[in-house]
This record gives C-alpha cells, structure tokens and sequence, in this order.
C-alpha cells in the first residue's frame, strides 16, 4: 500500500512539478489551476490543510473544500484509492461557476407572464397597465411578478408570446443610439510646408506679385516685378 502511494506521489510530482510559478492573484479571489497544483503536490507529500493553506496565504477552509472537490477514487493495482487531482478540481469549479448568478424569473413568474400575454394581445393593454391590474387586483403578489423593462426585454428577446406589433407604446420608449465618431466632411489640402522648393528660390515667375486689380471698366492690370 506504502509503495502505492509512493508511486503515485512520484507521478504527480512528475506530472506538475514541484516549483511552478504561481500566476498573481487579487485577495480574496479564488484558486487558480497552478495552485491547484502546488495542493496537489502538498497534499501527497502528507501536509496537513492547515500547513497547505499557511503557505500558499490561504484559508484552510478554500483548502479542504478544494481537496474535496477535486479527490476521485482511482484503481492502482487492484487497490482503490481516492486521489486529488487539480484538473478535476478546477472542472468542477468551473462546471459550479456556470450555475452561479441571477436566475431570469422565466420559470417562477410563468403565470404571471401568460396572464400578460393575454392581457396585452387580447385586452391591447400596455405592459405598465397589465402589471399594475395584476397587483391592484391582487391576482399576483410583487414577487410573483417581474418589472415593466424586463417585459420589453423578454419580448426583444422573443422569450414570451409578445410582439412589436402588439406594443403600440413601444415606439415611446426612449431607445439607445449607438455612439459613433462622425468624420468632418471638409477635406484639407495639403500643408504649405510641403511646397516644391523651386518656389522658395524664387527663379520663376512670383504668382504672389500678380496683382489683379477691377476697375470701374472690368480691366485687368497686370503688375509684374
């Protein structure tokens, strides 16, 4: 049993190895896969949670939930053993992480919505009036139902059986417009400072000293240097 242990030992060391570099984490933010792997190491060498977790500037709590999410029960040569993987315990994690956040009330408010949907595709009720006869009348209690601007959102998002066409107040709401950087429409010449050089010699004809001057007549004097 010893040598089974000893061998598995040596396979994980293998396998992470023993210094990593551990990627820079904020407090109080949660394990990463390289310390998942320096625990991994740890926790065969025979370090207690407690030690595990001084080390690595942890809670020894983080340490033995992470220890328990990630052990799995291996078969080695005909001897079961439950082992901790870090890669398991980082799938877990993650597979835990997608379950984690706000629920949409899709499913708790179903009835509430139906009664909507009724109301405004039948009724031609607004969503503001159809929520507000729903806890007037005492059909629904407030947390039976979801807000006016998570209507509109379920229905932009075709989530219940309301259209545009049946929101005739719909085009009222204030609607948000992309920002966009608008070009100037003038177009500018080029720079005075990229002027051929023959002009700076001044060995042709001086434009500047053409002066056109309109008399009374419409002539044209031409007064050159």
């Amino acid at each position: 049993m010893a040598d089974m242990v000893k061998k598995v030992k040596v396979f994980l060391i293998k396998l992470y190895g023993k210094e990593g570099k551990m990627e820079t984490r904020k407090k109080g933010s949660h394990l990463n896969i390289e310390e998942r792997r320096q625990i991994a190491i740890l926790d065969k060498e025979g370090w207690s949670p407690y030690k595990i977790a001084k080390k690595l500037k942890r809670a020894s709590n983080t340490i033995r939930n992470e220890l328990k999410r990630g052990t799995v029960k291996q078969v080695v040569g005909y001897q079961e053993l439950e082992i901790y993987f870090p890669d398991t315990g980082d799938i877990v994690y993650k597979k835990h992480r997608k379950g984690c956040g706000r629920k949409k009330k899709l499913n708790s408010c179903a009835a509430f919505l139906h009664y909507v949907e009724e109301k405004v595709k039948k009724g031609k009720r607004s969503f503001a009036a159809a929520r507000a006869e729903a806890l007037e009348t005492g059909a629904f209690k407030q947390e039976e139902v979801v807000s006016v601007d998570t209507l509109y959102s379920y229905a932009e998002n075709g989530e219940i059986e309301v259209k545009n066409i049946d929101l005739p107040e719909k085009v009222k709401r204030k609607q948000k417009r992309k920002t966009y950087c608008r070009k100037h429409k003038r177009l500018t010449g080029k720079s005075i400072e990229k002027r051929p050089e023959i002009i700076n010699e001044k060995t042709e004809l001086d434009i500047g000293k053409l002066i056109v001057s309109l008399e009374k007549r419409q002539t044209i004097k031409w007064f050159l240097p």
